[in-house]
Order: structure tokens, then C-alpha cells, then sequence
């Protein structure tokens, strides 16, 4: 349940919260960052290195699913790269990018706006899609970046307060992993 279509809208510029810091630092591995969400009622349908990685990159993707109540889909997607400089590029350009995402992320008309971003990481930026799908799911992305980690996180809930609550704690989780 990741495919979501959602509508058009344009918003002001995008929130983004930076902080100077280490963390994601030597030894640390996209697949180690990836959270357990079991106490957040998930489960994990699928884990692999992410296959559009580059040969040699250290990349790693999660999707996870809630069976009750609020029934909220979570994607977890890392990448750790070989220093923080590196690091900050790929943020920037990725969290840039995720503003229009690519037809095939939640269907050709959709388009996300700006959103508070949780504050939590050492770069942070938010977005929520401009339009719920039919039946009211919204997806929420996060992009962070985590010393030389960076990381999206995206969740789909129909409850709102629910899927702040799960980017909060899904936040904090990666960065207990990466300090």
C-alpha cells in the first residue's frame, strides 16, 4: 500500500531544519539504521539493500504495515555515504528533488506541499501530499540527514495525529541508531 494518488498544489518555501553535528559515523551501516517499528504496531513486509543503488553505495529500504488501528504504511529508505560532505549534497539534492516526486512514487498528479519538519536529525525537511487519495491516506516524507546518513522516511495514515506521532518516534529510533 504505497501507492498513493494524490492531487496538485503549490505552497511557500520548503521547511528545513539544520543542525551542526556528527552521528551516522564510521561502523554505522544503511541496513543498521533501519528501526524496528514493532512497538509502533508495524510489521515489516519487506528489507533489502535498495536495488537502484549504485554498485558499492550503502543502501538500504524497509516497508512496513500496521494490521490495526490506525493501519498506517511506513518506507524506510538509507543511504550512508563516504563522508558528511557527500552526505549534505545528497540531502540537498534528494530533499529538493522529493518536492515534485516522480510519477510513479504516488501516481502522475501528484505533487506534496511543505509541512513542519520534526526538528530531529542534523538536516531536516518535510513535506505531506497536496491532496488525501480517495480514501483520505496522506503521505508524509521526511527527508533527514544523520551525520553521513541520509535517510526518507515516509508515512501513510488516514489519521493525522497518528502519522505525526509515528514520524516523531520513527525520527527519534534512527537517530538513537546513528549516534
Amino acid at each position: 500500500m504505497f501507492a498513493v494518488g494524490c492531487g496538485d498544489g503549490d505552497s511557500p518555501a520548503p521547511t528545513v531544519t539544520a543542525r551542526e553535528g556528527g552521528g551516522a559515523q564510521s561502523g554505522v551501516t544503511a541496513a543498521g539504521l533501519v528501526p524496528d517499528l514493532t512497538p509502533l504496531g508495524f510489521v515489516i513486509g519487506q528489507s533489502e539493500r535498495d536495488p537502484a543503488a549504485q554498485p558499492g553505495q550503502d543502501a538500504h529500504r524497509a516497508l512496513f504495515q500496521q494490521s490495526g488501528a490506525p493501519k498506517m504504511g511506513a518506507r524506510v529508505d538509507v543511504s550512508v555515504s563516504k563522508d558528511i560532505p557527500t552526505a549534505m549534497a545528497q540531502w540537498a539534492s534528494t530533499s529538493t528533488a522529493l518536492k515534485n516526486p516522480p510519477p510513479d512514487l504516488f501516481g502522475a498528479s501528484s505533487s506534496q506541499n511543505d509541512t513542519a519538519a520534526t526538528g530531529i536529525g542534523d538536516q531536516s525537511k518535510a513535506y505531506i501530499t497536496a491532496k488525501p487519495d480517495p480514501s483520505g491516506t496522506q503521505v508524509w516524507t521526511d527527508v533527514y540527514r544523520f551525520g553521513r546518513a541520509v535517510v526518507i522516511v515516509q508515512v501513510l495514515s488516514r489519521d493525522e495525529a497518528a502519522g505525526q506521532k509515528a514520524r516523531v518516534a520513527i525520527a527519534e529510533m534512527i537517530r538513537d541508531r546513528a549516534r
